[in-house]
C-alpha cells in the first residue's frame, strides 16, 4: 500500500538530493538563518502562525530591538537586497486564537508596512478551516519544511529543560518545553515552479505588486 500518491494523499514526489531532520526550534531557527542569510532570489514562508519579534538565537534575555528578531532580519536583507522577493503568506487567524497569541500575526501586518517585505494574511479557507502548511523556501532550491512555526513560544532545544531562560517571550515570560521536527532538504527546484500557495497569493495579491506565472522565479 503506497501512502504517497501524487493528488490523492500529497501534491507531488520528487527526489531530493540531501535531506536532514531538525530536532526542535533551535536546529531549525539557526538553519532557517544561515538558508535566509545565504538567499540571492527569493524568500518564501507559509506559516499557521508567525510572530516577527521571534529571537532566532534567544539568550535569556528580550529586549525592545534585538537584532535577530526574525522580522528585523527580514526586512533589513530585503532593504539591503533589493533584488530579493521576500513574501510570507501566514493564515489569517480566528480571533479567539489571535487572542492566545497577543493578536499576532494580525499585528505583523503593521511591522512590515512600507518595507520591501511582502506578508499577507490567507483567509481563502473553509469555515472551520484553517491553513496550516509551515514552508520555508529559498530560492526554489532549499526548503524547511514540518511542524513548527516562528512565533515566541515556540523555541526550545532537545534538553527541554524545565527552567531554560531562553525560553523567554517578550513580556519577559518563559513558555513551557516545547517539542518540534523539521525537515531541510535541497535539490535543483525545490517547487519545480508551481508551489501550491501560488493560487491564494494571486488572491491575495495587491494591486501594486507585478503579476507573474509562478511564485517561485525559474532556475
Amino acid at each position: 500500500m503506497k501512502v504517497l500518491v501524487p493528488g490523492e494523499t500529497c501534491w507531488r514526489t520528487a527526489r531530493a538530493d540531501r535531506a536532514a531532520f531538525l530536532i526542535d526550534n533551535e536546529a531549525y531557527f539557526s538553519a532557517a538563518f544561515d538558508a535566509i542569510q545565504k538567499a540571492r532570489r527569493s524568500i518564501l514562508l507559509l506559516g499557521w502562525g508567525f510572530d516577527p519579534r521571534t529571537r532566532l538565537f534567544p539568550d535569556g534575555y528580550d529586549g525592545p530591538d534585538d537584532p535577530d528578531e526574525v522580522g528585523r532580519v527580514l526586512v533589513e536583507l530585503a532593504r539591503a537586497r533589493p533584488e530579493l522577493d521576500v513574501r510570507l503568506l501566514i493564515w489569517k487567524s480566528a480571533l479567539p486564537i489571535a487572542a492566545s497569541q497577543e493578536f499576532f500575526p494580525h499585528k505583523a501586518r503593521k511591522w512590515f508596512k512600507d518595507t520591501p517585505v511582502k506578508f499577507v494574511l490567507d483567509d481563502q479557507v473553509p469555515f472551520g478551516a484553517c491553513h496550516h502548511q509551515k514552508v520555508l523556501v529559498i530560492d526554489d532550491r532549499v526548503a524547511i519544511s514540518g511542524g513548527g512555526d516562528i512565533c515566541v513560544d515556540r523555541w526550545d532545544s532537545p534538553g527541554h529543560l524545565d527552567d531554560d531562560e531562553r525560553r523567554i517571550m517578550p513580556k519577559q515570560e518563559c513558555h513551557a518545553p516545547r517539542h518540534e521536527v523539521m525537515m531541510r532538504w535541497a535539490t535543483c527546484s525545490v517547487t519545480a515552479g508551481r508551489w501550491p500557495p501560488g493560487k491564494p497569493w494571486r488572491r491575495r495579491r495587491t494591486p501594486a505588486e507585478t503579476p507573474g506565472p509562478t511564485m517561485c522565479p525559474q532556475p
